[in-house]
C-alpha cells in the first residue's frame, strides 16, 4: 500500500511537470495572440491533448518531442473510429456550456429525453424545413435549443431578422413566424446573435442547420426528423 501511495505521488508530480513542459513548448510555436488554454492527459491513449481555443486539438506524444496535427483513429473495434471526433465533441460541449443558456430560443419537450442544439438561419430553406417538423421532435421527447447563425454574416437581412426574434417578448412565436415567411417588427436590443455566430464558426459550423447532439457530435445539414430521432436514440 505504501509503495502504491509513493508511486501515485511521484507519478502525479511527474505528470504535472510534463504538463508544464508541454505548455511551454506549444506556446513557443503558436502564432502571436494564440496560447494554450488547457492540456489534458489521456491515460487510455497515452497522449497529451492540447486545447488552443480552436476546435482542432493538438496532440503531443508522451516524450513531449513530437506533435500530431490531424485525426487519431482507434483500431480497437471492427473498423477505425475517430478519437479526434470525440475530442472535438467534448470541446464543443465545453464551449457551448460556457454560453448563457438563457440566450437560446428553447422549444422544450414535455417528456424530454434528449436535447439538440441547432444553429439556425431564418432565411435558410432547410432550416425552415427542420422547423416544420419541430412538433415531431417534441412529441418524441427531443427538445430543440436554437442558436443564431446568419450565414451571410452580421451585415445581412437574416441577421436583422434574428436580432428582432431574439429581442422579442415572444421569441418562439417570432422565430416561427420568420421561418414561415411572416414579417415581424424589426426591433433591436442587446442580443446574443453575433456571439452565437462567432461561437458557431469557432466550433466548426459552416452552414445551417448545424445540429449538435448531447455527445457533441456535429451533424451538418438537414436530416428528416424520423431519421435524426433514430440517430440520437
Amino acid at each position: 500500500m505504501k509503495k502504491v501511495l509513493i508511486c501515485l505521488f511521484f507519478c502525479s508530480s511527474l505528470l504535472s511537470q510534463d504538463l508544464i513542459l508541454v505548455k511551454e513548448k506549444i506556446n513557443k510555436i503558436l502564432p502571436e495572440g494564440v496560447s494554450v488554454k488547457e492540456i489534458t492527459y489521456s491515460q487510455e491513449r497515452d497522449i497529451f491533448i492540447v486545447d488552443i481555443g480552436d476546435i482542432q486539438p493538438i496532440y503531443v506524444l508522451p516524450n513531449t518531442e513530437y506533435i500530431i496535427l490531424g485525426d487519431i483513429f482507434s483500431l480497437k473495434g471492427d473498423r477505425p473510429e475517430s478519437e479526434t471526433e470525440k475530442d472535438k465533441g467534448r470541446l464543443r460541449l465545453k464551449i457551448l456550456a460556457d454560453l448563457d443558456q438563457d440566450s437560446f430560443i428553447k422549444f422544450k419537450s414535455n417528456n424530454e429525453k434528449s436535447v439538440l442544439t441547432v444553429f439556425t438561419d431564418v432565411e435558410c430553406t432547410y432550416c425552415r424545413k427542420f422547423h416544420s417538423e419541430i412538433d415531431e421532435y417534441l412529441k418524441n421527447g427531443v427538445s430543440i435549443n436554437y442558436l443564431a447563425f446568419p450565414r451571410t454574416g452580421i451585415d445581412s437581412s437574416s441577421y436583422e431578422k434574428m436580432v428582432a426574434a431574439w429581442c422579442s417578448n415572444e421569441k418562439k412565436e417570432s422565430i416561427t413566424n420568420l421561418k414561415n415567411d411572416i414579417d415581424i417588427e424589426l426591433n433591436s436590443c442587446e442580443n446574443p446573435v453575433e456571439t452565437h455566430f462567432e461561437i458557431g464558426r469557432r466550433i466548426g459550423v459552416t452552414g445551417t442547420p448545424a445540429i449538435i447532439t448531447q455527445t457533441g457530435l456535429l451533424l451538418p445539414g438537414y436530416i428528416p426528423a424520423n431519421e435524426l430521432i433514430g440517430i440520437i436514440k
